[in-house]
């Protein structure tokens, strides 16, 4: 009798213990092994599996449904008991970019003073206040799936006309 494919969403509501069952002992131990340092080569030859065959063994390993789904979950088991959850990512972001929207004087050489002094410009990090904001919005399942359709949208100069924006000062 062949052995039972398992779908991803059937292991995933399989309990624990009952997906540590389809595996055997050495699989069991190459998880923990590979979670110690994420080198599948030397997870399987920590495991007991061959030196010489040990890195197309990982690879065949890595790429069982139910040891994968074994692995992430013990990952998950990892990260929650250092309470690093998905609400501990959330603020940590919020975090991130709530630093990176801190404005920071530009500091110009004064000739006259022999020292840097406040130009009256202000900067903060965008590009880090922006990556925050992706990784939120990842995390919280709000962005939109690519279509694949590739519309151009409407210009600065078309959106400040439609709003009413066209007064307004940067």
């Amino acid at each position: 009798m062949a052995k039972k494919q398992w779908t991803p969403e059937e292991l995933w509501a399989l309990p624990m213990e009952r997906l540590e069952k389809l595996l055997t002992v050495k699989q069991v131990l190459f998880v923990f092994e590979y979670l110690r340092d994420f080198n599948g080569t030397q997870a399987a030859i920590r495991a007991g599996y061959e030196e010489k065959s040990a890195a197309s063994q990982a690879w065949k390993l890595l790429r069982k449904p139910e040891i994968k789904e074994y692995r992430d979950r013990k990952v998950k088991e990892i990260f929650e008991s250092k309470g690093i959850t998905p609400e501990f990512i959330q603020l940590s972001c919020f975090e991130i970019y709530c630093r990176c929207m801190n404005k920071e004087p530009v500091m110009a050489w004064d000739t006259d003073a022999h020292a840097w002094a406040p130009s009256g410009e202000w900067q903060f990090d965008a590009k880090g206040a922006l990556k925050a904001l992706d990784q939120m919005a990842t995390i919280l399942g709000m962005k939109r799936p690519d279509t694949g359709d590739k519309k151009t949208g409407e210009t600065v100069e078309q959106y400040l006309e439609r709003t009413g924006g066209n007064n307004r000062e940067f």
